[in-house]
C-alpha cells in the first residue's frame, strides 16, 4: 500500500505493508509523535517547538495511557554548558500537544505513568547539586510537583541511561542510574539500595513485568548491540539471566506488551525499525514496515490493529457504529445491563427484560483470533445473523447460526449483528 506525506519539505513517497499492526513512535528528527496504523501514516508535530521555554530538543522517554488517550514524553536538551528538560503531553483525541511542567527541571530522562492516580514518576537532576538525582512525580495537568527520593549520581549531571519502571503497588521505583546500575527506591520511606550490577556493559532501558513480577532489561554495547535480560523480583536470590541468546543490533527502547505476552526493542533513530521478541524467549523476527523511520522510542504496539484517531475512547469502535466514542464501556460488542436506561450496545435502546431467548452472556463465537471459520453457540434458530466491521460496513447477512466462513475476509477487527424477538448485540471478532 503506498501512502504520501506532505511535509514543510516537500512530498515523501514510502511504502507500507498493508498488515494490520499498529505502532505510536517519535521521531526527533522531526519532532513528531506518530502512528501506523494498518498501513497509514499519521504524524502529530508536536507543538510550540520554536518556543524556547518549552526546552525541547531531542526525546528522552515516552509512556501512554490509553485509558486517558495521552502520551506523556520527557524532553530537552543536554550539554556541558546548560541542562534543560520538559515534560510534554499529547492528547490522541485533539493531536496536539502541551506542556506539562518546563520549570524546576534539569535533567529529566525517564519517566513511567501511575494511570489510577493521573501522575507522572520521573528521574531528574538536582537543581543546586550536580552530583545528586531525584526521583519526583506530578499531576497530569503539571500541578502537585513533590520530590520523594533522593540517590548521587556516578558523575555530574549523568542524566545517559536513567530510566525507570514504577511498581506502584509496591510503592517502588525500579532505575537505572547513569547506565550502568539498576537501583531499587521505596517511594514511602526514600530508601535506596542496588539490585543489580551488570559486568562492564551499558543498560539502555527498563520495564516492569507485573504479570510475571520481574524486570525486563536491555544491556550490552552503546551503538552497537545489546542483549535482553530479566530478573525475578519474587526471588530474593535471583539472578539476571538471558531471555533469548540473540545480540540486537542498534536497540535502544522497550515496550512490554503483556496482553499479547511479546516485547518490542525499539532500534536507534538512525537506524529505524523494531525487533519483536515472545515471553519464552522466541524470536518472533523484525518490524520491516518500520525500517524507514527514525524510531526514537516505541511506545505502544498491537498486532490487530486499532481504529487510529477516530476512536476517541480506544474500544476498537469508530464514532460511526460507537454510539458513545467517550466511555470504552459503551461500543456494539458490550453487554447491555437490563432496564438502566443506557444502551450499552448501541442498538438504539436500553434492553428491557423480556422473555426473549437472546442473551448477551449466553451466545459465544470462537476462536478469535480466527483464520478460517468462526463457530457460535446459543443462538436461537430463528435469528437474523449479519457480518459487519467496525465501521458498519456490511459483507453477509442471513448467515447460518453454528458456523462462518471469514478465510476471504481482509485482517482486522469484526461483528457479527444477531437479532431476534426486537432484541439486537454484537459478538466481536479478530480475523487475522
Amino acid at each position: 500500500m503506498l501512502r504520501f506525506l506532505i511535509s514543510g519539505l516537500g512530498i515523501l513517497l514510502f511504502a507500507i505493508s498493508s498488515n494490520a499492526q499498529s505502532v505510536i513512535f517519535t521521531d526527533d528528527s522531526n519532532m513528531t509523535l506518530n502512528l501506523i496504523n494498518q498501513g497509514d501514516f499519521f504524524p502529530i508535530p508536536i507543538a510550540g517547538l520554536n518556543d524556547p521555554s518549552l526546552n525541547l530538543g531531542i526525546s528522552y522517554d515516552l509512556k501512554i495511557d490509553l485509558s486517558s488517550n495521552l502520551v506523556v514524553q520527557a524532553g530537552g536538551s543536554l550539554s556541558n554548558s546548560d541542562v534543560t528538560s520538559s515534560i510534554l503531553s499529547t492528547s490522541l483525541k485533539t493531536q496536539t500537544t502541551y506542556p506539562v511542567k518546563t520549570d524546576s527541571l534539569k535533567v529529566v530522562q525517564g519517566i513511567d505513568l501511575d494511570r489510577d492516580a493521573k501522575k507522572i514518576y520521573f528521574i531528574d537532576g538536582n537543581l543546586d547539586d550536580p552530583f545528586l538525582g531525584r526521583i519526583c512525580r506530578v499531576d497530569y495537568d503539571g500541578s502537585d510537583l513533590e520530590c520523594l527520593v533522593e540517590f548521587e549520581f556516578k558523575s555530574p549531571l549523568s542524566g545517559g541511561g536513567c530510566k525507570l519502571a514504577l511498581d506502584i503497588k509496591n510503592q517502588t521505583v525500579y532505575f537505572i542510574r547513569g547506565g550502568f546500575e539498576i537501583l531499587k527506591a521505596v517511594i514511602t520511606t526514600g530508601e535506596v539500595e542496588s539490585l543489580i550490577i551488570p559486568d562492564d556493559t551499558f543498560l539502555a532501558d527498563i520495564v516492569l513485568d507485573e504479570t510475571n513480577n520481574r524486570l525486563v532489561y536491555l544491556r550490552g554495547t552503546p551503538s552497537t548491540s545489546y542483549f535482553l535480560y530479566q530478573y525475578d523480583l519474587s526471588d530474593p536470590n535471583a539472578e539476571e539471566s538471558k531471555i533469548i541468546d540473540i545480540e540486537f543490533q542498534d536497540a535502544k527502547s522497550l515496550f512490554l506488551d503483556e496482553e499479547r505476552n511479546q516485547i518490542v526493542i525499539a532500534k536507534q533513530s538512525w537506524v529505524g525499525g523494531a525487533y519483536v521478541v515472545s515471553y519464552g524467549g522466541i524470536n518472533l523476527g523484525n518490524l520491516t514496515f518500520l525500517d524507514m523511520f527514525p524510531t526514537s522510542d516505541l511506545v505502544f504496539f498491537n498486532p490487530n490493529g486499532i481504529s487510529s484517531f477516530d476512536d476517541l475512547d480506544w474500544d476498537g469502535f469508530t464514532s460511526e457504529v460507537d454510539c458513545n466514542d467517550d466511555d470504552p464501556e459503551i461500543n456494539p460488542a458490550a453487554i447491555d445491563i437490563p432496564n438502566n436506561g443506557i444502551d450499552e450496545d448501541c442498538d438504539g435502546m436500553d434492553f428491557i427484560s423480556s422473555t426473549s431467548a437472546l442473551e448477551q452472556d449466553k451466545i459465544t463465537i470462537y476462536p478469535s483470533p480466527v483464520e478460517s471459520h468462526i463457530f457460535m453457540d446459543g443462538i436461537p434458530d430463528s435469528a437474523s445473523i449479519e457480518l459487519i466491521d467496525v465501521e458498519g460496513k456490511q459483507y453477509a447477512k442471513s448467515l447460518e447460526n453454528t458456523q462462518i466462513d471469514v478465510s476471504s475476509l481482509m485482517n482486522g477487527i469484526y461483528l457479527l449483528r444477531i437479532s431476534h424477538s426486537n432484541k439486537v448485540i454484537h459478538k466481536k471478532f479478530v480475523k487475522f
